[in-house]
């Protein structure tokens, strides 16, 4: 009569490997001595449904992590395009709004993280018209008043 094989592994350890995505299905199957389809069964939830929520709340983790770091960067690479767009320069300027734009998906904010830069682009921008008619905001694309 055979018996049902013993797991040799710690479930933890197997959840945070696959919520961190860093390692194939391939690899992670030997790692903990399981099937590539028994991999695919936990990730589905099809087996060991138990495991989900710990491997939903580990993912969650991981990406804000993730997000936290880039964040950082983001806010670097933003200073450094201001100091530079201060000098009259559209392009650094351009630049730095899209930065904005990665910064606030990497956030998922809805006002976003960097509302004081954005005030400094717009108070950059305002400064400096784009045309002696009729000038515009680069930021806002708005008519700016003289």
């Amino acid at each position: 009569m055979a018996g049902k094989k013993r797991k040799t592994y710690d479930d933890f350890e197997l959840c945070k490997d696959l919520a961190k995505g860093e390692l194939s299905k391939t690899r992670i199957a030997d790692k903990y001595g399981l099937s590539e389809g028994m991999i695919s069964q936990i990730v589905l939830g099809t087996s060991r449904p138990e495991l989900m929520p710990m491997i939903e709340k580990l993912s969650k983790e991981y990406v804000n992590e993730a997000r936290r770091a880039c964040r950082g960067q983001v806010r670097g690479a933003i200073n450094r395009l201001l100091e530079f767009a201060k000098r009259d320069d559209k392009l650094g300027l351009q630049a730095v709004i899209k930065l904005l734009e990665v910064s606030d998906l990497l956030t998922q904010e809805q006002q976003g993280s960097f509302a004081a830069t954005r005030q400094q682009i717009q108070i950059i921008l305002s400064d400096k018209p784009t045309s002696k008619t009729a000038p515009k905001n680069r930021f806002t694309g708005v008519v700016t008043e003289n």
